[in-house]
């Protein structure tokens, strides 16, 4: 009796260990098998190649960076004595008194003539300016001296395109500016060409007292308003304007200031250097900065 109840409670141990090593290994967590699911989901919907990173992206969707324009040749007139010549460092252009016209090139050591313009003893011609496309000549008969009739060319010498006589030719920084030739003080025309061959002022009715070339850029100064017949004009005594104007290589044109109560349209406004004098009435200008300044040539008046 006693071994059955022994056996019983060896029995009933034994159960109660086999109960509790069962109860000792946890079942896991539904939130676990959760997450091993979405990491199951994830990985399958992963694509099988990298996406680029950001920075590439970019690169490749941002439009290419031009390249800067190259600088544009300016011209310049050279002291020789044996033709008219011209200069932008890379190119001369030489008319000669023969006739040719001959292109240079000092980089390649070699020269062409372009084309030849026929010597004509009763003619004067000159070479008066040059740009990258075009050659521009000044002309007139040797017994008129009342300026030159002005006309450009292609580098073929063809595309001949007139210009206008009667001019007084002036080339620097680029620009051909062409003002009416004078034999006494008065405004005159004007007609302003840039390195571009285009047109970029033009004055017929003698409104234009002077112009000069600073900073690769053309300063004129004009009469507003001067009509046909300004000595008719009595109700502008002292009520005449004057325009500084500035053209720039591009084509744009400024009026930088106006003068105003000029006492009359035939008083004289002229450049010396960078300052425009009105000397009738004692007032000099700098162009650059527009504030009153000093009498360039030490004068008075006139």
């Amino acid at each position: 009796m006693k071994k059955l109840i022994a056996v019983l409670l060896i029995l009933s141990l034994l159960a109660a260990l086999l109960i509790g090593c069962a109860s000792s290994t946890p079942a896991k967590p539904a939130r676990d098998e959760e997450e091993e699911e979405g990491e199951k989901t994830e990985q399958t919907d992963a694509p099988d190649t990298e996406l680029p990173e950001t920075e590439a992206t970019e690169q490749t969707e941002a439009p290419t960076e031009p390249e800067p324009p190259a600088e544009d040749s300016i011209f310049v007139m050279t002291d020789d004595q044996s033709c008219n010549h011209f200069t932008n460092g890379t190119i001369d252009i030489l008319f000669r008194q023969d006739g040719s016209v001959v292109r240079a090139d000092n980089a390649a050591q070699s020269m062409q003539t372009l084309f030849t313009v026929t010597p004509d003893a009763e003619i004067n011609i000159t070479l008066i300016g040059v740009t990258d496309h075009r050659l521009y000549f000044g002309w007139n008969e040797a017994e008129d001296w009342w300026g030159v009739d002005v006309y450009s060319v292609d580098y073929s010498g063809g595309d001949r395109q007139e210009l206008g006589s009667a001019w007084d030719p002036y080339f620097e920084g680029g620009w051909l500016v062409l003002l009416g030739f004078r034999s006494d003080v008065s405004s005159t025309e004007m007609l302003l060409i840039n390195r571009y061959d285009e047109i970029v002022a033009e004055d017929q009715t003698g409104a234009v007292w002077d112009a000069t070339v600073l900073d690769e850029a053309v300063y004129y100064v004009a009469v507003e308003d001067l009509g046909a017949d300004p000595w008719s004009r009595d109700d502008m005594d002292g009520k005449w304007k004057f325009d500084l104007v500035r053209a720039d290589p591009d084509g744009a044109l400024t009026v930088l200031k106006v003068f105003e109560n000029r006492q009359s349209f035939a008083n004289p406004a002229t450049f010396m250097g960078d300052v425009l004098c009105f000397y009738m009435e004692g007032e000099f200008y700098d162009v650059r900065t527009l504030e009153p300044t000093t009498d360039p040539n030490g004068l008075t008046g006139i």
